[in-house]
């Protein structure tokens, strides 16, 4: 029965295109600075993965590199029990070059410049270490397994309550579905205690979910791009991504039960439910970007994203072990899992301003329009093959989930000096769950400020970015409110805050 419930619970589903879609622009610390507003900016290696238009307003051979220390808090709160967990990671944001060739027209008008680059940019971080706490609640991963009662669950795992039936008997002597499990206590043949999970019978459940999470998403785009007349910037990007992720998660649920040896004294019954999942993907892309230059001090950008082309490996394994009062009883392994599929990202729309004051100030605005409802899975090689009704299913629950995601950036740069700039950002995500999804809560938005020294053909630059990542998370299963008997299955609240530090260092020749 483990082996099923693996089988039916990791395919592709739903919750996996905000992992897949997620594009956070980690890039140069000049960027992260001021918010990611770069659409109608360039000379920066990590803009092109915005705009490729901005890449033609290099006048100049440039390389550079930039790495990050990231510490990410997390705090959980699960039915009033709070939590907090503490990761320092390391990462390359970025790592680029570029070259840039001056056509020589006296008029100045015309094509007055091409430029060509190859920049890795780090799009999404996914390290992070979380933990959810609860104690004396209704529901138990059990009553989800029990979904699937044609599946024996191995017998007397060692639990108080006995071998798992099909169905039961409730205390009227109707026959209900098996969604009860083996923390129910039997009364009579074939029935169980109602009262089971009552306060006053001690028979709360417990649990401690553990997750641990590492990877990272990256880009390395492939741009060119050209400058007419200093009036017309545009650019085109062929974009490679990469993705890795790595999801170990461990439920371990208590059942408080009394001793049968004394009438005062409890004992427990414990399970620990561990799964691995390990994804490993690659994509490809396309963008085009334009900027206008009307008048001296306005820079007015767009730039189309295609949608991006993953293939994603995926392989999956679940342990189920059970202890009688602390004490090894059972194990159960579901084997492992491999899965091969496709994944289409939705398309992306970047509308930009940006306003420059001389060589003393940047003011910058980007709009960006993602329609998450457009995201799809499909299978490796268009087959119809027994994984179809899955890859149906996760369509479905997509578009049913998913709307519009929109995203704001706001950027500005100040010189202080003619060497020292300063630098300040924010950037915010709207929800991207359609209104009248109100199990999920979201919040993504970031505030960043950082300082440039640039002399000669040298320059570095330091940020630091403060990020608040905001969401809901399921510490059991949830497929729908028939799935727990006793109680609603609410999720839990998390925040995740991250503060970093980028640096990069960047030469001119």
């Amino acid at each position: 029965m483990l082996a099923f419930v693996a089988a039916s619970v990791v395919a592709q589903v739903a919750s996996d295109a905000i992992v897949f879609n997620r594009t956070d622009y980690e890039g140069t610390a000049r960027l992260q600075a001021m918010g990611g507003a770069f659409g109608a900016l360039g000379a920066d290696l990590s803009s092109q993965s915005i705009n490729p238009a901005g890449l033609a307003s290099y006048r100049a051979t440039e390389f550079g590199f930039s790495v990050g220390v990231n510490s990410t808090n997390v705090n959980t709160n699960n039915y009033g029990m709070r939590h907090e967990e503490n990761k320092l990671s390391g990462s390359l944001d970025q790592m680029g070059i570029s070259f840039a060739f001056e056509t020589q027209r006296s008029n100045g008008e015309g094509t007055l410049g091409h430029a060509f680059s190859v920049n890795y940019t780090q799009l999404a971080d996914y390290n992070r270490t979380s933990t959810f706490l609860d104690q004396n609640q209704y529901n138990s991963i059990l009553d989800y397994m029990c979904l699937y009662p044609d599946n024996a669950f191995l017998g007397d795992l060692g639990f108080s309550a006995g071998v798992l039936a099909k169905n039961f008997l409730d205390a009227d002597g109707n026959t209900i579905p098996c969604i009860h499990n083996v923390w129910e206590i039997p009364v009579a043949e074939n029935k169980v205690d109602n009262g089971a999970r009552q306060d006053d019978k001690g028979g709360l459940i417990s649990h401690e979910k553990y997750v641990k999470e590492r990877g990272s998403k990256g880009e390395i785009a492939f741009s060119y791009a050209m400058n007419i007349s200093q009036k017309l910037y545009w650019g085109a990007s062929i974009g490679v991504q990469t993705l890795t992720r790595r999801e170990k998660t461990l439920l371990h649920e208590s059942f408080r039960d009394h001793d049968p040896l004394t009438t005062d004294d409890y004992y427990y019954d414990n399970i620990n439910y561990a799964t691995y999942l390990d994804q490993d993907g690659a994509g490809v892309n396309f963008s085009f970007g334009l900027i206008a230059r009307p008048v001296q001090y306005l820079r007015l950008g767009v730039a189309i994203h295609s949608p991006t082309f993953f293939h994603i490996e995926e392989s999956y394994s679940a342990d189920l072990t059970a202890f009688e009062g602390n004490v090894y009883s059972k194990r159960a392994s579901s084997g492992e899992y491999e899965y091969e599929y496709r994944y289409y990202t939705p398309g992306r729309l970047d509308l930009s301003f940006a306003g420059v004051i001389g060589n003393y100030g940047i003011v910058s605005v980007d709009y960006e329009y993602s329609n998450y409802e457009r995201g799809k899975f499909k299978e490796r090689d268009d087959d119809f093959g027994d994984d179809l009704a899955a890859y149906d299913d996760a369509n479905n629950e997509i578009k049913d989930t998913y709307g519009a995601s929109h995203t704001l950036r706001f950027g500005a740069e100040m010189k202080v000096l003619d060497v020292v700039a300063i630098r300040a950002g924010y950037k915010t995500q709207f929800s991207p769950y359609k209104e009248d999804i109100t199990l999920y809560d979201y919040i993504h938005r970031s505030i960043s400020g950082g300082l440039g020294y640039r002399v000669n053909n040298f320059f570095v630059d330091l940020t630091y970015v403060n990020t608040r990542n905001q969401y809901d998370y399921w510490v059991l299963p949830n497929d729908g409110p028939n799935t727990y008997l006793y109680a609603d299955n609410i999720p839990a609240k998390s925040e995740a805050t991250t503060h970093k530090f980028v640096f990069t260092l960047g030469f001119r020749f």
